[in-house]
């Protein structure tokens, strides 16, 4: 499907937010708050926007998986335990993240073995206070933030094993 959104606003989830399978989801502000899993979860979709806000956000304030694209110009995640995760193909771009007190700020890895493509998130500019500097990013991926590369020497596998509820997140919520 395709969908377009002004202002959405989501409040006291006890799963995902927004969960956008397929099509393409054009939006122009995203403001999340107390999610028990993600505020933003794609899968083989197309994302574009200009804001999203995430806050209280239990496992990944944004999950970018199987094949999807998603730009957002400004990204704000407050309180949350993971801020980016993006796996299996997918590519994200942001021009500005701000992060405050996130456990994990970053994940790009690739999770399931049938994608094939690099998983790949470029942040222009990060604005980070009380979080944790941790960026996991797999040995077949890329991160690119302000213009540096950042490598990864784990597996993806071994980096799925800390998601999910293990050390980093929490277990879906159904």
């Amino acid at each position: 499907s395709d969908t377009k959104v002004d202002k959405l606003t989501v409040l006291n989830s006890r799963s995902d937010a927004i969960d956008v399978d397929g099509g393409k989801f054009i939006f122009n502000q995203i403001y999340c708050n107390n999610i028990g899993n993600d505020c933003i979860d794609t899968s083989n979709a197309q994302s574009y926007g200009e804001k999203i806000v995430a806050k209280n956000v239990m496992d990944k304030s944004i999950s970018i998986g199987e094949n999807s694209e998603f730009f957002s110009n400004n990204v704000d995640i407050y309180n949350s335990e993971i801020g980016i995760a993006v796996k299996d193909g997918s590519t994200m771009k942001t021009n500005n993240l701000k992060i405050e007190n996130v456990t994990l700020p970053v994940v790009v890895f690739k999770k399931k073995t049938e994608y094939v493509k690099k998983a790949s998130l470029e942040i222009s500019k990060i604005d980070s206070k009380k979080s944790n500097d941790v960026y996991l990013v797999d040995n077949n991926s890329n991160l690119v933030i302000n213009g540096k590369k950042i490598s990864g020497k784990l597996s993806g596998q071994k980096i799925e094993r800390l998601l999910y509820g293990n050390i980093y997140g929490t277990a879906t919520n159904r």
